[in-house]
């Protein structure tokens, strides 16, 4: 087997012992792809088992791979510590450590990124299922779900595959093109794939969507994830006045929408905020998914507004702050670095 038949897998994981078990189970059933798979399990630091989980599973499974230890916070630095371990002409993988994959996940994988022509440099899927259990799970399975919500993203959902604009979800890149972009942006705290792939733009490569099939455990909470939003919503505004080309009329839309809504309320015309939260309201129920509880549906009505309002200030705080905008002239001398391949070595 040559080189560029085999893959790194690379997980982060900090704290994930009750995720974990579910998630290397479903790694187990893969498809016909063992031989060609070494695992790099990055430990963020957990508290808990999860490391002793990721050494077992190995030691059971006869998987090759190792458990990195990385003390410093941030995906990005985990990421980067096991792009670290990958050995040359090595495909690379990301996993999540909250993610269920379906039985044929890497093989489609591979064998998309090894029938694609070279100039695409990384593939990958949506997230095809979320899974909840409790109310508070299900509305923000509901927010990923409804158009209303985040559901109307075109990666999220794509059945066919095709070239996208912006990022996949996790998948496999080319052998040496996370090593020649100078891996993933540990400045970057949320919002890292999505200035990846401008990266990946730039220096000429494409980005595919496949229809491979996963599910997400919902972990985050309602507080957790509109606070998780507005942290999306700063970071997004930080890769767009890096990469000004990335920028969306839909990433416009939440703070103008926010901003109409504010000056209505505190305007005379006030009043027609009613008929648009009422109309507003009609869409969430018109467009949720079959046999979503009343419940459910009736707590999104009423959820979904605040996390846009989260993710639109957000935005605004990120394009004002002086770290955005002070840094904007000296992030493009960075990208252009990224692009020429003078990118600092990983740590």
């Amino acid at each position: 087997m040559n080189d560029a038949d085999r893959a790194c897998l690379i997980m982060p994981f900090r704290n994930e012992a009750r995720s974990l078990p579910e998630v290397l189970e479903s790694l187990a059933r893969q498809r016909g792809t063992r031989a060609r798979l070494r695992y790099v399990f990055v430990d963020s630091a957990s508290t808990d088992a999860s490391a002793q989980i990721a050494r077992d599973w190995l030691q059971a499974t006869g998987n090759e791979g190792e458990v990195v230890s990385e003390e410093r916070p941030g995906i990005s630095i985990a990421l980067n510590a096991g792009i670290a371990r990958v050995r040359a002409g090595e495909i690379v993988i990301r996993l999540d450590a909250h993610t269920i994959y379906d039985q044929g996940y890497l093989a489609m994988l591979l064998d998309t990124l090894a029938q694609s022509p070279p100039e695409v440099w990384w593939v990958g899927g949506s997230l095809i299922e979320p899974l909840a259990a409790d109310l508070p799970g299900r509305v923000v399975r509901a927010l990923m779900t409804n158009p209303m919500g985040l559901g109307a993203s075109a990666w999220r959902r794509a059945t066919t595959l095709r070239r996208v604009e912006s990022n996949v979800y996790l998948g496999a890149f080319r052998p040496g093109v996370l090593q020649s972009l100078g891996g993933f942006d540990e400045r970057w705290i949320a919002n890292e794939d999505s200035e990846l792939a401008a990266r990946i733009d730039a220096a000429g490569g494409q980005i595919w969507f496949v229809p491979v099939r996963c599910s997400y455990h919902i972990t985050r909470g309602l507080r957790q994830t509109v606070a998780q939003w507005h942290r999306y919503g700063f970071w997004r505004a930080r890769t767009t006045c890096r990469h000004p080309a990335t920028l969306r009329p839909r990433h416009l839309a939440p703070p103008v929408a926010l901003a109409l809504a504010l000056a209505l309320a505190i305007s005379p015309a006030r009043i027609a905020l009613l008929p648009l939260a009422a109309l507003f309201a009609a869409l969430v129920v018109a467009r949720r998914e079959r046999g979503e509880s009343p419940a459910v549906t009736a707590a999104a009505a009423l959820y979904f507004p605040l996390v846009h309002a989260a993710f639109a200030a957000g935005l605004v705080r990120g394009w004002v702050s002086g770290t955005a905008v002070l840094g904007y002239w000296s992030s493009q001398v960075d990208a252009r670095a990224h692009v020429r391949g003078e990118s600092r070595p990983l740590r």
